[in-house]
Order: C-alpha cells, then sequence, then structure tokens
C-alpha cells in the first residue's frame, strides 16, 4: 500500500500541479503521512520521539475531512446547522428529566431505604443510595 501512496504523491503533488495550493489537500497529505508513520510505528517504537498511541490519535482527524462536504451541499450544511441549533434546548430537556429522576430517588430513599434486601430487592437494585435509587428508576421505567 505504501508504494500506492508513494507514486499517487508523487505523480499529484509536484510542484508544478499546484496539489498544495488547497488547505484541504495539505490536510490530507498529513493524514495520509500520520497514518503511514503509525503503519511504520510498530517496527520503529523505539526511534520514534512520540508514543504510537498519540499517532493513532491524531487519525481520528480523519472525521474532519466530512466538513469538506458540508461546503458544497447547502442542504446538509443547513441539516448540521439545525442539529447543532437543537443541542441547547435537547440539553435543558434531559437536564430537566435528571432532575425529575433526581427528585424521585431522594422520595425513593426516604420512603423504601429500610427495605430488607430480597429476590426483587437485591443489591443493585435498591433506594439505599441515590444513585442505586437513579439506576434503578432509569432501568425499571417500562
Amino acid at each position: 500500500m505504501a508504494p500506492l501512496i508513494a507514486t499517487d504523491c508523487t505523480s499529484d503533488c509536484a510542484p508544478s500541479s499546484g496539489y498544495f495550493s488547497v488547505g484541504w489537500n495539505r490536510f490530507d497529505f498529513v493524514l495520509v503521512c500520520t497514518a503511514l508513520i503509525d503503519d511504520l510505528a510498530a517496527d520503529l517504537t523505539a526511534y520514534l520521539p512520540v508514543p504510537p498511541f498519540l499517532l493513532r490519535v491524531l487519525r481520528l482527524l480523519r472525521i474532519v475531512r466530512i466538513l469538506r462536504i458540508l461546503k458544497g451541499v447547502k442542504g446538509l450544511r443547513d441539516l448540521v446547522t439545525t442539529i447543532i441549533l437543537s443541542l441547547p434546548p435537547v440539553f435543558n430537556v434531559c437536564s430537566l428529566l435528571a432532575l425529575v429522576m433526581f427528585i424521585y430517588a431522594v422520595l425513593g430513599m426516604h420512603l423504601f431505604a429500610t427495605l430488607v434486601l430480597q429476590d426483587n430487592v437485591e443489591s443493585h437494585a435498591n433506594f439505599q443510595t441515590v444513585g442505586n435509587g437513579m439506576l434503578l428508576i432509569a432501568t425499571d421505567c417500562n
């Protein structure tokens, strides 16, 4: 695979082709070089100045390449903008739900904390602590 990438790089990345004049192309080139170094890192761990784990984390930046698509497709850009703008209200609803669950867990603790553990009331499904109460409410809502 490395010879294929090297051949493609030498043909497309020639100074006269203008490949590096586009920012996204430079970004792709850095990602490909990072991936190649990561593939070779298993053999060269003693010579690398950074741990191989860091190179794998840098490969996650490939996700950013999806943003290039948003530049050309207006409908997809509008959809992503709508999703981003709807995140704060979704966070507010989740916070309200967590508050209600907390209130019911405290109420359950007040009413049922002294129950003896049995078959249905076990060490994980009880109201002895707030955390156990919230887990019980979250899992037994059906």
